[in-house]
């Protein structure tokens, strides 16, 4: 019997490379290529660089009193904190400011001076309220009289007050 072996000449025809298909595959090499110098940069020297801008700077400070609200017997007095709220990055020197009282409720002391820099919050000072007929009664620190001195930059003052029910 014959054995036959048939051999076949392979094909001199070229496959055709689709170039879309190579240059897809190299695209995380050249996205690479392109951001590693500026990644080279940012490492060799580092800049500031931060989400808050000076634009989102706080430039305002908030003078309250502590308790918001206070419910009383009459003739107990009241006693009261003043605090301060400020989250720039610059300290506030001096803060001075004038309580103002409704219905003739009488105030230990109507300045307050505060003298030590802070940032953050600050307990201000301190004052009893007495002399309270019953009924309400409002002690207030007017936007106007709040002072803050030595300091170059514009804020904005929010201040709130203390309500007092006074009963029986």
């Amino acid at each position: 019997m014959d054995d036959y072996h048939f051999a076949r000449a392979r094909s001199t025809v070229k496959k055709s490379l689709n170039i879309k298909k190579v240059l897809m595959s190299f695209l995380p090499l050249f996205v690479l290529a392109l951001l590693l110098p500026f990644l080279l940069a940012l490492i060799v020297s580092p800049t500031n660089i931060g989400f808050l801008t000076r634009a989102d700077e706080t430039t305002e400070i908030t003078i309250w009193t502590n308790p918001a609200n206070v419910i009383v017997d009459s003739g107990v007095p009241v006693e009261l904190e003043i605090l301060a709220q400020y989250d720039g990055d610059q300290l506030i020197p001096e803060v001075n400011l004038s309580l103002s009282s409704a219905s003739g409720a009488v105030l230990s002391q109507t300045e307050i001076e505060y003298s030590t820099p802070f940032k953050g919050r600050a307990v201000l000072g301190k004052v009893t309220v007495g002399g309270l007929a019953p009924g309400k009664t409002t002690i207030e620190i007017p936007e106007g009289s709040v002072q803050i001195n030595y300091l170059n930059l514009p804020l904005t003052v929010k201040t709130n007050g203390t309500n007092i029910i006074v009963r029986n």
